[in-house]
Parts: structure tokens; sequence; C-alpha cells
């Protein structure tokens, strides 16, 4: 918690009584509403809901004028607008000018000038205030912190990093509070927390007991990036969203499961997930282990491969109000082995907010204490061969300013990072930022894997196992979404995978080759199709049509061609030179088999590598009727050439076979360089023959 609100809540000085006790005019003894509305404000004031409290304080402002107490109360309050930190400063000097004595006054014009980035005049009054001898222990400690805030200010800003920072802006930022985004590595999708006037249940002073000097509790929403915009977000239904706190705090590796905070009357709140079934998230259910406690834990964040928890709590033995913990998933499904980060990461201030990288070494996370501009700022460090943690860095100005930055999340590529703010100039008092940047990521070798999954022809949820050097890894417990068969996985390059998608006694193995290295993040779509036992495709049914018409065109073109070899052949001649029907062949080729050579690369280009079950492709050297005719001793050192008998009457010579366009075309070439010019790459599917044009016909690659 921050340290600073302590003072904020010390009972004030006889140069500003309680406000029962203040009389702010003439007729205000007799204003039974204005001493109502007093009453409400200070109370408000006193619980820290400053916001709540400002309202009332400009509402009595309006009637009673240039009042010195109501102008040092909204001018406090105002230090918690982050639109307005401009007009806190203007309130606070106006009080110190007319009462150099105000209770703290120096400490809280001081903080006024640290929120508008006067760093010097700041200080000035901050080493003024600690010569004050009437202020006490605790009161000097938090004023020398602030002293500190103003010197790592001054430093980090002289110095600021390269960035472009972006407020995501409508719709969903709002005059409201819109924190912790929770985002998918493919950025398509972000879940975040909303406070306001839309949430759940009102103004409440304890979950499900409304009280209008209560507070607004969180409530999750969901937004999706559609043609690079964020829709109109949605809050999730009553299964998610109670009248309680329920804020997101982490998504894992494939989308499916979130991570959520919510509490009740009879805990400081605790760590839940949520499953994705289709569209609808289940009830979320309290995590199992040794996570939770009696206290506060609140926000946390997912290893790639779900295995490891860092987290945030309050619980006891800490270094500071709260600390970061390390949690391991144990083989029962609950989360043990709980521990501390240790000093290097905590501070003595709080510590919050963690997100580790989907590289598995680098982790961001939130601080009051290290090296602060002010309030918390999001720090970085990196794990180093040993596993221990590197020293954080503060990841520099303008993303960290004087007011609160947290809640970061960063892009597998390192290039994007999202996180709120309260710094001055938002829509709301916290509001969700874009920063783009080269994040300097110490690994960013990952490889993002998606795709669809359809079983008959229909998205479907399957469930997903990832094998690495021939182990199943255990811990991806991975689904394809219900509704869209859509999945989403982070791997660690440096590894072979076998990636198994089942579904009761359909199965299908495709491996991903991810041994490449220091080549940043890789970007991997497949389509996985898995087909039931006697199931006929449309695509198959379209597939065997297309056979059969196109079997039946050859075999009309053969009975032509037979007609008028049949008619050539009663004339004889005498003459001794033979002249070719077909003129010389030259280096430049306009077809291949059959086909436009452009039409070919282009689809050699596009769909060189794509392999299907029972598909493969082989090179046709010639095709004769009279095949005892045919010599093919220039191939032999390139493998076997084979008969191919189709019952049309014809018989046809290939050689080779493989499961891809692009290494059967290669091998084409080959087969040409030896003398067989007219060679084309001809394919087979499920023992039924196909030209590549009338692949192409039946839009084969494409599905």
């Amino acid at each position: 918690m921050k340290q600073f609100t302590v003072i904020l809540l010390l009972v004030f000085t006889s140069a500003f009584l309680h406000g029962q006790n203040v009389n702010l005019g003439k007729g205000f003894s007799k204003d039974k509403k204005g001493q109502e509305e007093l009453n409400i404000a200070e109370q408000l004031f006193e619980d820290g809901s400053f916001l709540l409290a400002l309202p009332h304080y400009r509402s009595l402002e309006s009637q009673y004028g240039d009042n010195p107490y109501l102008k040092y109360k909204v001018g406090i309050c105002l230090l918690y607008k982050s639109d307005e930190v401009d007009k806190a400063l203007e309130y606070l000097q106006a009080v110190k000018q007319k009462n150099a004595k105000a209770a703290d006054i120096d400490f809280y014009v001081a903080r006024a000038f640290h929120m508008n980035e006067k760093y010097d005049d700041a200080l000035a009054s901050l080493n003024l205030y600690v010569l004050n001898k009437k202020i006490s222990p605790e009161q000097k400690e938090q004023a020398e912190h602030y002293i500190e805030y103003c010197n790592n200010a001054k430093e980090i800003s002289a110095t600021p990093i390269d960035v472009k920072i972006t407020n995501i802006g409508d719709p969903v930022n709002t005059e409201s509070s819109e924190y912790v985004p929770v985002i998918t590595s493919d950025e398509s999708l972000m879940l975040f927390t909303y406070v306001g006037e839309e949430s759940r249940g009102g103004l409440q002073r304890l979950p499900g007991e409304p009280d209008s000097l209560g507070f607004y509790f969180e409530d999750i929403y969901l937004t999706e990036k559609k043609d690079g915009r964020w829709t109109q977000p949605v809050a999730l239904d009553t299964g998610i969203n109670s009248v309680g706190h329920d804020a997101c705090i982490a998504i894992s590796n494939d989308g499916q499961t979130l991570i959520v905070f919510k509490n009740s009357n009879e805990d400081l709140g605790d760590i839940y997930f949520s499953k994705l079934f289709g569209i609808r998230w289940t009830t979320p259910v309290r995590l199992e282990g040794d996570v939770n406690t009696p206290a506060w834990e609140g926000s946390a964040s997912l290893s790639a491969d779900e295995k490891i928890m860092f987290f945030a709590s309050e619980r006891e033995g800490g270094y500071g109000g709260r600390d970061i913990y390390i949690a391991e998933l144990m083989p029962d499904g609950r989360w043990g082995k709980v521990k501390n980060m240790g000093p290097g990461i905590n501070t003595k201030y709080d510590d919050d907010a963690p997100f580790i990288h989907p590289n598995g070494v680098t982790l961001i996370f939130s601080s009051q204490g290290h090296k602060s501009m002010g309030g918390y700022d999001i720090f970085r460090t990196d794990m180093n061969p040993d596993s221990s943690w590197s020293a954080p860095s503060n990841i520099g100005y303008p993303i960290n300013t004087p007011g609160d930055d947290k809640y970061f999340v960063l892009s597998p590529d390192g290039k994007r990072g999202y996180y709120s703010s309260g710094k001055s100039g938002g829509k709301g008092q916290q509001d969700i930022y874009l920063a783009e940047t080269d994040f300097d990521l110490k690994d960013a070798n990952v490889v993002m894997l998606t795709g669809v999954v359809t079983v008959d022809d229909q998205p479907t949820q399957v469930k997903i196992l990832v094998s690495a050097d021939g182990k199943v890894i255990d811990s991806y417990g991975i689904n394809s979404n219900a509704k869209t068969g859509r999945f989403l996985i982070n791997l660690r390059q440096g590894k072979k995978y076998d990636i198994t998608f089942l579904l009761d006694s359909l199965k299908q193995v495709r491996s991903l080759d991810a041994m490449r290295n220091n080549l940043g993040m890789v970007k991997e779509d497949w389509d996985i199709k898995l087909y039931s036992k006697g199931y006929k495709s449309k695509f198959q049914q379209m597939f065997e049509d297309s056979v059969r018409r196109a079997d039946s065109i050859r075999m009309a073109d053969e009975i032509r061609k037979n007609q008028l070899k049949t008619s050539t052949d009663v004339t004889t001649t005498t003459t001794t030179t033979v002249t070719p029907v077909n003129p010389p062949v030259t280096t430049t080729t306009t077809m291949i088999g059959g086909m436009n050579v452009t039409d070919y690369n282009s689809i050699l280009s596009q769909y060189g590598s794509v392999k299907a079950e029972g598909l493969e492709f082989v090179v046709q050297v010639a095709a004769y009727r009279n095949p005892q005719n045919y010599r093919y001793s220039n191939l032999e050192s390139l493998g076997k050439v084979e008969r191919q008998e189709l019952g049309d009457g014809v018989t046809r010579f290939v050689i080779g076979k493989f499961d891809n366009l692009k290494d059967a075309d290669s091998f084409r070439s080959r087969v040409v360089q030896e003398g067989s010019g007219d060679a084309f790459v001809t394919a087979m599917y499920k023992g039924k023959r196909m030209l590549l044009k009338e692949l192409a016909a039946v839009k084969f690659f494409q599905q």
C-alpha cells in the first residue's frame, strides 16, 4: 500500500480542524444541507476516497467562495486526479500563500510540484518540510522517500528513451479507470479491469451493500482487435463479474484460461481461474495449493509452459508491504513450492504486477522502490545463466512518470508494450497505453504457433499435446476453442517439437522444427483437419467429382488423338528426312504440365510446402500406349522409374515420391537436366491422379 496515504489520514493540526468544527463562512452554521455535505466529504476523504470526496468539496466551494479550508482539501484531492494535477498546484500554492502554517502544506505543495515534473521546486519544499521538528518520524521518512523520487526523476528524465506512446483511446479508455491490460500474445484480444459508474453493484461500502458514500468495485471487460482497431468493450457476464471486486490478472498461453482476482466479505482477495468454452467463461474457481492465503493475493503471470506462476502477495514474512513470489505447478494440479523472489527484486516498499515474457527469461514488474520516479514505476530483470536475476532496471522515461505506471505486458517480439498509467493528459484516472520501441529482449527467440482445428469440417475443441525431443511436456494442457477451433501456443526456439491433436480416436501429429536460434519471434499458422471414419468432406466430394470430369475429358482426348494417329499411319512416305511435329525445345519454357508457367510458379510459391494426409507428388516423365518402346536409362542415376496403370489404356512413367510440391519441383528440375525436358509434377490424392491445374481448379491448396 502507498505509504503516503498514512500522512493524508492524519488528524489535522489546529490550523485546519476536522470538518465538523469548521465554519466555512457566513450562514454555514445554519446550513444543515451544507454541513451534511461537508461531513460526507470529510468521511470520504478520511477513507482515502479522494476522488469521491472531490465533487462534494467543490460543491461547497461554489457556495462559500474563496475558503482556505476548502481549497486545501480540493488541492489534496486533485493530486489524485491525473488530468488536473496542474490545478492541484494552483490550489495548494494559494493555500500556502495565505497560511504558511497549514498542516503539512510544504509536503503537499512538494507533491504537486513533483506530479507536474517540477523536481527542483519539489525538492526545495521537501527540504523545508523535513526541517520541521513537529513532524513525526513516519512523516519524515515519507518526505525523504519523495526526495529520492525527485532525484531519480531528474536523472531518468534527463535521458528519455526513444519510444512512441499512444493512449489507446476510444472506445476502451473513458473518464473512469481502465487498467491491467491482459492481452493474448497474438494481440487480437484484450481483457482489462474497469472501475466507474458502470461497475456492477454501483457504489458500495461492502460487496452487496449499496452505500452512496461507498466505492465502485472492479469489473472485467473484453475487447477484440478488428481491422487494427479495438471494438466496443463488453462486460463479462455475471459468471465472472459479481457485485464484489473482479479484476483480470493474466491469461494463459493458449488464451483459454483467465486468471482473475476476487474478494468477498470473508477475505482480502485471492487468485481464481476461469476457462473459456466457446465464447463463454466459466464461473471462476479458487486456485488450489499454497498461493492463496488469508492475506491479499492479487496479481500474477504464468510462464509460457504454464508451469511457473509469478504472483504478488501481502502475506507475512515479506520484505515490504507487497512482495513478488514464485510458485510451481505440482503433479496433482495444485500450486506449491512458494518462494519469495528475495531482496534483489522486493524492496521495503510495494512490489507488484509481475509479467513473465514468453521467452521465460525477462520479468517485468512495478515497484515503489528501486529507482522509481514516483509511485509505481515499471522495471525489468532478466534471468542469468545460473537462474539468478539481474538487478532491476527502470525501463525509462517517458513510459515511467511521477504517477503510477503499472501492469506492463510485452509482445512476444519485444516491440510493443501495453500498460496502465495515471499520467497527466489521460482520459480518466487510469488509462491503458501502447508503448512502441525495441525493448532489447535478451532472448526473443519464440515461435508463435496459431491455427484452426476442424473435425468433419466444423471448428471443434480438441486436446493438444506438445512433445519436445520425443518427450511429452506435461505442463502444456492446451485445447482449441470450442466455437472457433482456434489455438495459440508459444514455444521456445532451439528444439524440435511434435504437436498432437486428439479427439477420441481421431489423431493428427504435426512436426515443428524450431531449431532456429537468434531469429527473434517466428510465426507459424496451421490448419488442422480431422475426419471421422466414413465422413466425406465437401472438398473430397468436389475432388472426386473433378476427378471423374477430368478422366472423361482425358479419355475423350486420347480417343481423338488415336483417331488422328490412325489416319496418319495409313499414309506412307519414302523420304528419309523426318520433320518433327513440335518445334525444337528452347531455353524458355512457357508451359509446365499443361499449366502456364506463371500460374505454376504462383502455386509453387504460395503452396509449395502444403502437406495433407493421403497426398503425394510424383514427377511424370512419359506416357505411352505402347510402353515397350520407352527407354529411360538416362534417369537411372536419379532413382527407380515406375509404371503407373490407371485403367485408361495409357501407361505413365513416374519417378520420385514427395509429400509436398516444393520438393517435387526441385526434383523435376534434376529430371529435366538429365534430358527429360517434358517432365512435370503430378499429384496422387488417396489413390487418384490429379494434375496441378485440376487441384487448383477445386481450390485444393487453399483448403
